[in-house]
């Protein structure tokens, strides 16, 4: 089974991804891969040619600096994600084949699941959605990136409705983490119960 997991910053994915784990699936992490990639000579020098030197530190991407230019520039963010994503879906799939050559089940947590297409791989696709306002407050509490930096990506990605109308389910992440633990493992249960 093939599962596709989205959703905003702070909704709560990458903890709904935990549980996947923890009941046994392999998980593809594709905000883990964009870090995986950003010492890489390829990608290194396109992002060099794209954005110029000074978002390139020590032979690698300077992820923050490049944050500041693209969550308030449309135009800066749509370059990124053109040459970001065609190494982020390469390592997806190779790591996707690897896993489903094995006979896993495998988790896909991407942000841009349906942006990217990846949702065709997928049996099944489950997005992950909560106010705006207890997104902020979760992702101001892992912290790492400034108030300011958090509204500009949220003010960059789409609304609930994007995500539920094209996902087969949806966990609405507005209580606690046991109640979302509870959620997330009656859908798996549903998910391993039905033939997909």
């Amino acid at each position: 089974m093939i599962v596709g997991l989205t959703g905003a910053i702070g909704s709560g994915k990458s903890t709904v991804a935990g549980f996947f784990r923890e009941h046994g699936f392999e998980c593809i992490d594709c905000d883990a891969i964009s870090h995986e990639i950003n010492d890489k000579a390829d990608y290194v020098a396109e992002i060099r040619d794209a954005f110029g030197e000074e978002y390139v530190k020590a032979g690698a991407v300077d992820r923050a600096a490049l944050a500041r230019k693209v969550f308030y520039d449309a135009e800066s963010l749509r370059t990124l994600t053109r040459i970001s994503h065609r190494y982020i879906l390469r390592i997806t799939l190779e790591r996707l084949e690897r896993f489903t050559e094995e006979g896993k089940d495998v988790l896909i947590d991407a942000p841009l699941l349906f942006e990217s297409e990846l949702n065709k791989k997928c049996d099944i696709t489950v997005s992950v959605t909560a106010s705006k306002e207890d997104r902020l407050n979760r992702a101001l509490t892992r912290g790492g990136i400034e108030k300011e930096n958090i509204v500009a990506r949220m003010n960059n990605q789409p609304p609930n409705e994007f995500y539920s109308q094209r996902s087969d389910f949806t966990i609405k992440n507005d209580g606690n983490v046991e109640k979302l633990r509870t959620e997330t493992e009656e859908l798996i249960r549903l998910l391993k119960g039905r033939d997909v």
